[in-house]
Parts: C-alpha cells; structure tokens; sequence
C-alpha cells in the first residue's frame, strides 16, 4: 500500500500499466525535498525466485540440447548453427538494452525465451534453412534474455541486499546443470532417440517461459542520467578500447567464450551419449562450486589468488582434455574412460566461474559510473569468441589441434594481459577505484 506522507511527493513508475510507488520524500526546514531510507521493492525477493526457476526451467532444455547437438545431428551443421547464435548475440547486445527499455524486463523475458523455446523446437526435427534461422533469432532473444535478467535483479534489489538476490538467482539457475543431464540420462537408458529427447526438453523449456509470466512489476531505479541508446552504447564500448585496461583484459574475456564453446558442445562430440550426460553433470557441480566459493574466498583473500587458482584449473581442463585423445598416438586406451572426461569438464566449470565471477567484479568496480557499455563490451568480446571457436571446430574437428594450437595460447596470453593490468595499470585486489 501506499505510505501518505505529508506535504512529501511519492515518486512512482509504469511498469506493464502498473503504477508503483518508488520512493519517498519528505521537505526539510527550507523546504527542499530529502529522500527517504530505501525501501525495499514490493515483490523483490518474490521476483528473484521467479526468474531463478524460470530460467532453471528454461536452461535445463535449452543447455542439454546444445551439448547434444554435435552427437545428433551432424557435426559442421550443429557447429555452424551455434556460430550463428553467438555471432547474432554479439551484434545485438548494443540493441537488447533499447529492447528492454521499451518493452519492461518482464515481457522482454518471455519474449525473448520464447525464441529459445524456437531453437529447440528446430531441433526435434532439423530443416536445414529453418534450424539457422531459429538460431540467429535465439542469438538476437540472448542478447534481451540477459539484458533484461540484469534489469529486472538490479530494479528488484537494493543496495544492501543485491549481493544476496543475485547469489540466490544464480543458486536456483544454475541446478540446470544438473536438471539437464539428469534427464537425459533418464531418456539415453531408455533409449529413446533425441527427437524425443529434445521434444522433452522443449516441454521444459516452454515450462520456464510460462512461470517468467507471474513476474510482477516493481520500481525502475532512479537514473542520474538519459537512457543509452544503440550509437551511444555503440560508440561507449568501442571508445573502451583506447583505455589500456580494457586492452589487457581482452583475450581473457575473449577466452571464456572460446573454451566455453569447446568445453560444451565441441567436446562432447567426442564422447558417447551415456558420458556426455555425465560429463555435463561434474561440469555443474565445478561451476556451481566455483561461483559459490570463489566469491567468498576474494572477501578474505583478494582476487588476485583466485585468478591465479583460475588459470591452474583451465590450464588442467586443457592438459586432460588432451589425454582423452592419446588413443590416436599411443597404445593407452583412455577414450572410454568416463573419469577422464568428467575431471576436464569440472576443472573446466570450476575454473570458469572462478574466472567470470572475479572480471565481473573488477569490471563492475572499474566502470561503475559507465556499465552499460562496459558490459557490453564484455558480452560481445565473448560472444565472438564463441563464434569463433565453434568456426574453428567445423574445420579442425581434433581436441589436440583445438586446445594446443587455440585455447592454450589465448588462456596464457589472456593471463600475461591481466597480469600487466594487475602488475601496472590497476592492481585486481582493489575494490572501489573508477576511471
């Protein structure tokens, strides 16, 4: 309800035809307007447990087809289709904000899912020319989904409380990691075809875009400034580059989305579909564990140390990857060997998070005053290394050629960037130091 405060003014929004009171204000001696305490957004936490099961919902469909997909279907047509999902994902981050702006977060979100709930469908039953064109559109409802998760976390939040609405977001999300493979486990020992399969998680998937409809509408934050447009953000993250800073960190941003791609859809292509669902399996349990612990650990110990943990666990992510291949050289039989597998893929999701969570907070800190661009920025940078290493993998279909001539040179020249960041330009422990 309502607060009435005499003589004060009670700011409020529109949000889907909805007004809601945003804050308070009440005139001091002179008769100046003072702004209360915050106040919490009515349905905050409500939201935030919302979106985490939609997503859960949506993910658990739409992760475990892509990890399959290489296995289902053939190989450079699945490899082609996901270079077009993330190259479309790249072009149009600088447009999802605009998106988002103009339809609220809670129709952008569902709009948006439903265009993944589309890729998957394309799935069930490929046609060519169909099946790519699903995939650009997913690219493009990417690029809104997570424009609009962040919009909807940050207006349901405050400022006290927003560290533990997104650690509960992600908590709930990120059990599609193991929703997913759980399930396909479930369909492989039954063995059911992947049309069935991927029919079965379009279910799911659709299950998410339908809980995203209870999100309810909640205050916008007060902005200090106009809204960016699409040149504006455009020309912000390209003026990134003349910051050094930025320039250090580019090729490690650049490698999360490179061995991300390989990690979950190029490698599973090696193995046989009981090993996949497993394998996704400890990729989950080491990304839910690198998010949680990771965070933690930077509060007592800094970043620094965990950035360095980060590179030994992709460094091991890579050196086992390989040993998944001494088959074709040697007379070791290791290519069956489920262990092997599932170690790469959970150093992998550890190192991952623990990289991810560590350049989120040193680019929230560095550019707080300007994170539109500088977010955007970072979503595009990895998105192209997506589309680049799923382009690499339709011609060099082999983990040794893949790892030791891609990502092992981009990981190590993407940790001496942030160590000359770190080193000269600015120290990765600091927490509150802007442009």
């Amino acid at each position: 309800k309502d607060l009435v405060v005499n003589e004060g003014e009670i700011a409020s929004y529109d949000d889907d035809d909805h007004d809601v009171p945003l804050a308070h204000t009440l005139p001091d001696s002179s008769g100046a307007p003072l702004l209360a305490a915050e106040v919490a957004p009515p349905n905050g936490r409500l939201n935030i447990v919302i979106m985490g099961l939609g997503f859960l919902f949506l993910f658990s469909g739409f992760n475990t087809t892509v990890n399959y997909l290489t296995s289902a279907i053939r190989s450079d047509i699945a490899l082609a289709s996901l270079s077009i999902l993330y190259g479309t994902f790249a072009l149009t981050n600088f447009i999802s904000p605009v998106v988002v702006q103009k339809l609220g977060p809670r129709m952008s979100m569902v709009f948006s899912a439903g265009l993944y709930v589309l890729f998957i469908l394309s799935a069930v039953h490929v046609i060519i020319p169909l099946y790519l064109v699903a995939s650009a559109l997913c690219g493009a409802g990417a690029a809104i989904l997570w424009t609009a998760q962040g919009t909807l976390l940050t207006n349901s939040s405050t400022s006290t409380n927003i560290g533990f609405h997104s650690g509960l977001f992600f908590g709930i999300f990120q059990i599609n990691s193991v929703v997913g493979p759980v399930a396909a486990i479930v369909f492989i020992a039954q063995n059911r075809s992947f049309s069935f399969i991927f029919f079965t998680f379009f279910i799911i998937a659709c299950l998410g875009v339908l809980v995203l409809f209870f999100l309810r509408p909640v205050p916008k934050k007060e902005s200090t400034g106009s809204n960016p447009g699409v040149f504006s953000l455009v020309r912000g993250s390209v003026y990134l580059f003349r910051d050094p800073r930025v320039l250090c960190m580019t090729l490690g941003v650049f490698y999360t989305g490179g061995s991300a791609a390989f990690f979950s859809a190029t490698f599973p292509g090696f193995m046989n579909k009981t090993t996949v669902a497993i394998a996704l399996m400890s990729f989950g349990f080491g990304e839910v564990a690198g998010s949680l612990i990771s965070g933690k650990i930077s509060e007592f110990i800094g970043r620094r140390p965990v950035f360095i943990a980060s590179l030994l666990f992709h460094a091991a992510a890579v050196v086992i990857a390989n040993l998944t291949q001494f088959e074709a050289y040697t007379k070791v039989q290791v290519q069956d060997v489920v262990i092997v597998f599932c170690a790469a893929s959970m150093a992998f999701g550890f190192g991952d998070s623990a990289l991810q969570t560590m350049l989120y907070a040193v680019i929230g800190n560095m550019f707080s005053d300007n994170s539109s661009q500088a977010f955007a920025w970072y979503k595009t940078i990895q998105s192209v290394g997506y589309m680049v290493s799923f382009l690499l993998a339709i011609y060099f279909h082999d983990v040794l050629v893949l790892t030791c001539y891609f990502l092992a040179p981009i990981l190590g020249l993407g940790f001496i960037g942030l160590f000359v960041m770190d080193m000269f330009l600015y120290p990765l422990n600091i927490v509150n130091m802007h442009k």
